[in-house]
């Protein structure tokens, strides 16, 4: 599970992206992540009184598992000095140091060339690794969809990173990009239209864009 702390803008993108994923788990016959508000809180920015909503969000996923064998991270050694790993959100096992500096070597065709897509695969049952480059994934697990499904993860993976700051999606995380969606209660909001047309009188939609740039709107201007 991760907890991610969104604002109002921030929660929508987020679950249209839980809808797109949901479409593609049901082609790849997978469980679909699910995400669900467990609180709201209204918070009041102190410099400028501004109010918006931060909500916190848990998004949950069962494990995939084929074969006995689990996806438990993607490996990245693009910089070709240290492995980048980042694991499946749920997968809660420790990861041996070795698969920090292992290249982008497949041990399943046992070809050590430079590779995009490598990924770590565990048994518990076993008790065993396996780092299996992406174009031997259907072959060493026997499931046409593998390599689908591995990139399905990714995307999960991609989705969490952005969303909670935390790249490897398996820690508490928040987030407040997404442009702040601020609230003004309803007697500030009446308030401050009245000064506007206190000062500079009711200015009707329609008449500022007849004014051709002339004219602001009240609306506009609260």
């Amino acid at each position: 599970m991760v907890t991610i702390k969104i604002n109002d803008t921030g929660l929508e993108a987020l679950r249209s992206e839980i809808e797109r994923l949901a479409r593609k788990a049901n082609k790849l016959n997978l469980s679909p992540v699910v995400m669900t508000v467990t609180g709201t809180e209204l918070i009041t920015e102190e410099s400028t009184g501004e109010k918006y909503h931060i909500h916190t969000v848990n998004v949950t996923g069962e494990t995939v598992k084929i074969a006995g064998w689990q996806f438990a991270a993607t490996l990245d050694n693009e910089s070709g000095v240290a492995t980048m790993i980042r694991k499946v959100p749920g997968f809660s096992v420790d990861i041996p140091v070795q698969y920090y500096e292992t290249g982008t070597n497949c041990e399943h065709c046992n070809k050590n060339r430079q590779r995009k897509d490598v990924y770590l695969l565990h048994s518990e049952e076993r008790g065993e690794w396996r780092q299996v480059g992406s174009t031997c994934l259907v072959d060493f697990l026997g499931h046409g969809n593998a390599e689908s499904i591995a990139k399905y993860l990714e995307e999960i993976q991609n989705m969490l990173g952005n969303f909670s700051g935390d790249e490897g999606g398996d820690s508490e995380g928040g987030y407040f990009g997404f442009g702040a969606v601020v609230e003004i209660e309803t007697l500030d909001f009446m308030a401050m239209a009245a000064a506007a047309i206190r000062t500079n009188g009711y200015t009707s939609g329609t008449a500022a864009r007849d004014s051709y740039g002339e004219k602001t709107s009240t609306k506009d201007q609260v």
